[in-house]
């Protein structure tokens, strides 16, 4: 995830293709070329590098020109925080909006499975608890595993 100049956006390239697309996309094709970062554990090994090289490309861009440079070509979306993702046309046409009720509080809307199956659609099943209404629970399994290990 990484800080724009109006907001933050997550890029992601896990594998050699992406990340050699993504490399293509900010103008930096000898990461791309590099063999030290030929796969994910060179990367991951050269955190810095990438990381520092990534920030630097997105910091002085708007999210909207991030995800239109990368859109298409390399996993990209915005960090959209809550009244974001609740008015986004997207969300809504994926029917990932789901309002759910609470004994105790209004009907507030949440983020609902984004993986949509024809033949299993998922769906919300519970409410959200009260706070610590499980509680006992957790801390009673807590002990158990304390004592076994």
């Amino acid at each position: 995830v990484y800080r724009a100049a109006d907001g933050w956006c997550a890029i992601a390239a896990p594998t050699q293709h992406l990340w050699e697309q993504l490399c293509t996309a900010i103008g930096r094709r000898d990461l791309g070329a590099d063999p030290a970062l030929a796969d994910n554990a060179g990367r991951v090994a050269q955190r810095a590098r990438v990381e520092t090289a990534l920030r630097g490309w997105v910091a002085d861009r708007r999210v909207a020109d991030v995800v239109a440079v990368l859109g298409g070509t390399v996993p990209v979306g915005p960090v959209q925080n809550a009244p974001e993702w609740r008015t986004d046309p997207h969300f809504a046409a994926r029917r990932m909006l789901v309002e759910v009720t609470h004994p105790h509080h209004r009907p507030t809307v949440q983020l609902g499975c984004p993986i949509k199956l024809t033949a299993t659609p998922s769906s919300v099943h519970l409410r959200p608890p009260r706070l610590d209404e499980h509680g006992d629970e957790l801390r009673a399994e807590l002990e158990t595993r304390r004592g076994e290990g």
